[in-house]
Parts: C-alpha cells; sequence; structure tokens
C-alpha cells in the first residue's frame, strides 16, 4: 500500500445516529491510497485518471485482476459505502471478482464519517432554511443520493427524517432509472439505493 497524491479537501462530519442536536466537526485533507499496481486495461485506465481528478470525501476504485472491469465513485460519507458501491458495479461487469485497486481516504483517520464538497451545497441550504425551533435532516444512501428537508417547516425529529428519507427515496428512483439493467439489479441486490438518515439538527 503506497501513499502516492494529497488534495485538500474541506468536509463535515455526519452522524450515523444523530441526536436531534448535533455538533460538526471540520476534516483536514485526504491522500489517495494505492492498494494494487496491476496493469489496467486502456479505458479502465482512463476511468482511473479521472477517478483521480474527481476524489471528495471518501471514494474507491475497484477493478478486475486482468484490468478490464472497474467500479468506482467519489463523495461517499462512509468507506464502507464507497467499497460497497465500487466493488458491485465492478463485479456486475466482471463475474470472476474484483479487489480494491485505489481509495481516497482523510489524512487523519480512516474511521471518519464526513459529508463531502459534493454535498455541501445541499448542505449549506438545508442550515440556512431552516427557522428557530425547527429540525432538519439529510438522508443519504449508498450509491450517492442524498435527500434533504430545505424549504420544509417541521416541527419534530421525526417528520424531519421522514422527508429527508422520502427526498433520498425521489434520488434512489432517479439513479435507478439512468442504470442499465445489469447495473440496476446488481444495485438493487446490494441494498445501494437503501436511504438512512446521517444527519439531523434543530436550529435554535
Amino acid at each position: 500500500m503506497s501513499f502516492y497524491k494529497r488534495v485538500s479537501v474541506t468536509a463535515f462530519a455526519c452522524v450515523l445516529s444523530a441526536p436531534p442536536l448535533v455538533a460538526l466537526e471540520r476534516m483536514g485533507e485526504t491522500q489517495i491510497v494505492q492498494v494494487a499496481a496491476f496493469q489496467l486495461a486502456p479505458d479502465a485506465d482512463r476511468q482511473f485518471q479521472r477517478f483521480k481528478r474527481l476524489n471528495s470525501g471518501f471514494a474507491s476504485f475497484y477493478a478486475s485482476k486482468d484490468g478490464t472491469a472497474v467500479g468506482w465513485n467519489f463523495g461517499r460519507c462512509r468507506q464502507a459505502d464507497a467499497d460497497k458501491h465500487a466493488k458491485t458495479i465492478c463485479e456486475a461487469r466482471s463475474p470472476a471478482g474484483c479487489v480494491p485497486y485505489t481509495r481516497v481516504l482523510p489524512t487523519t483517520s480512516v474511521n471518519k464519517t464526513a459529508l463531502p464538497e459534493v454535498h455541501l451545497r445541499s448542505f449549506n441550504a438545508l442550515k440556512r432554511s431552516a427557522r428557530s425551533g425547527q429540525f432538519g435532516a439529510m438522508a443519504i444512501n449508498r450509491s450517492g443520493g442524498i435527500g434533504t428537508t430545505a424549504k420544509e417547516v417541521l416541527a419534530t425529529a421525526e417528520s424531519a427524517s421522514y422527508v429527508a428519507i422520502k427526498f433520498c427515496d425521489r434520488a434512489s428512483n432517479s439513479t435507478r432509472k439512468q442504470l442499465p439493467p445489469d447495473l440496476r439489479l446488481a444495485s438493487e441486490r446490494e441494498d445501494l439505493f437503501a436511504c438512512r438518515v446521517v444527519y439531523q439538527f434543530k436550529k435554535q
């Protein structure tokens, strides 16, 4: 395993089982960690170069051992989610199996859960739109979908969670429709479209 590039990324911690009031923690920079070093086929290598340019938050790049099939992502809240998604996509294209090729991790702690830059716009809109005394929430899925309660007026933590998941489910359905049948079925089998609340707060 070798570290060969470091990039500065601003992100925020999010909480998987959040109380109504959550303090945010700012993360530092990230590093691209190469796990394997076998040669990729030309098209797979082009996707790998794009992956390195787009990295944000937790990200994962999986490849088949012959280097022809890949699955990758960026901007995930947890490394486990990034790995699960990339592995599922890669193995849908290569039944023989895929292995981790490269990951993007925080330099400070690999155990952090983070809201990456790709979702900051939605997060900031959520914080701005909440009214004093009202609740807000954000939900995500493993395929990169997100749902928030922005512009909604919600009096309880339960209603905020319900609305966030509802909008995340809509994002899941949109992603599902865009995928080719083999990737859609593989994603559904691995439960990549299931949404869960990762952040919840009460505006003071």
